[in-house]
């Protein structure tokens, strides 16, 4: 699973995209991109499912991820140690403390 956060993440999503190819050799890819940053181009690729914004069923998509790749909000750090699923988390530019 990746996810850029609950706004999405531009420079995340182009890298999943441009990169979807590799990726699809080895994983089945969900991809949470972001409200308005959904693209229909992609939508008959096969191993690949993204959403702009899951709410209730984030646990779910959580639970069936075997890795995940994320930006490092608290809340996705959080949800992903309490699952003990490992990851591999992107710093946050804006809003850190240093």
């Amino acid at each position: 699973m990746i996810m850029g956060g609950s706004q999405g993440a531009q420079s995340v999503n182009e890298a999943v995209r441009k990169h979807l190819d590799e990726l699809l050799r080895d994983f089945r890819v969900i991809h949470l991109c972001g409200a308005g940053k959904y693209d229909a181009s992609l939508d008959n690729v096969e191993g690949y499912r993204q959403f702009e914004y899951v709410k209730d069923d984030l646990k779910h998509l959580f639970a069936a991820a075997d890795v995940i790749v994320s930006r490092a909000g608290a809340n996705a750090i959080f949800e992903i140690l309490a699952l003990q699923k490992p990851n591999l988390l992107i710093p946050l530019s804006v809003g850190t403390r240093g």
